[in-house]
């Protein structure tokens, strides 16, 4: 719309009174303002009941229910589901979220002539033949027909249909392996911090005023943690414990045998070694 606008105006304005500036920071906001627009639009109107349009969603196994749930929980998409149809005589009338399984598939028949337009497919475990039939018979009764294909662990993020000489395929980009959003997000990291290093600056002489004040000792605390392919650093923060707060511990437990227990326990439900977890992970790695 500014290129449209922009042509005509350059071709046509006259006068020393036009601002190129104007139109050019009128572009600038417009980049930010129309998409924060329609966020702040479905915010406000997503969840009133003329937001959106009905869907059925076809499937009441485990994806069924994860695509009501995931619908319900983004009312922004403007996808209502208003019921569930299975073929499984044992789902009927159960519910799926907040969504009835009102019966087979053969009703998706007369929700279409009802004037529900988009459907789901979700029923990725059928096989092969069934699907293409259900495709092919629901194809022609909804305009809008989503199938969801079983790639469950897959984030949907960056991912594209492409076609591939008639056949369907699914690309994935990893655009953080590509030289040019890896330099457009190191330019942004960077930028964001010079833009609030006066403040955090300023945070952080606040916190280390407290910290000296509550208690003697050092105002930061640095731990190694594993980075980046496998490459140790020092992770630097406010010390929040005593200075000697290793050899409490120790003492502590070298007193109380149960509770060496429970340390190991919790650092085993937490997925890590009780110590040092540093130490088993890069024992081959070290000097001998």
């Amino acid at each position: 719309m500014f290129l449209v606008l922009g042509g005509a105006t350059f071709m046509y304005k006259a006068g020393a009174d036009y601002s190129r500036g104007a139109f050019v920071f009128a572009w600038a906001l417009a980049l930010v303002l129309v998409p924060l627009g329609r966020a702040v639009v479905r915010e406000l109107f997503a969840r009133k009941p003329w937001w959106g349009v009905p869907v059925l969603v076809l499937g009441a196994g485990k994806t069924g229910e994860v695509v009501v749930r995931a619908l319900e929980r983004q009312p922004g998409l403007g996808l209502k589901p208003v019921a569930v149809l299975d073929d499984d005589p044992s789902k009927h009338g159960r519910t799926v979220g907040a969504i009835r399984v009102e019966g087979s598939l053969d009703l998706a028949e007369r929700y279409a002539q009802a004037g529900v337009k988009h459907a789901i497919l979700a029923m990725p475990g059928v096989p092969r033949n069934k699907l293409l039939d259900l495709l092919e018979k629901h194809g022609n009764l909804f305009p809008n027909l989503i199938v969801v294909p079983d790639l469950f662990g897959l984030s949907s993020l960056w991912v594209a249909s492409r076609d591939i000489g008639g056949l369907l395929g699914l690309e994935i980009r990893q655009n953080l392996l590509r030289k040019g959003p890896r330099l457009i997000k190191r330019t942004m990291d960077v930028g964001l911090i010079f833009l609030s290093l006066p403040v955090i600056l300023l945070v952080s002489a606040l916190l280390a005023l407290l910290v000296r004040l509550d208690s003697r000792g050092p105002v930061f605390y640095a731990h190694l943690r594993v980075g980046q392919g496998r490459k140790l650093f020092r992770a630097w923060k406010f010390r929040t414990m005593a200075p000697n707060a290793e050899d409490l511990l120790a003492r502590y437990l070298r007193g109380k045998p149960s509770a060496q227990g429970g340390v190991a326990t919790r650092s085993k439900a937490e997925g890590r070694p009780p110590h040092n977890p540093l130490r088993p992970l890069f024992a081959e790695d070290q000097p001998r």
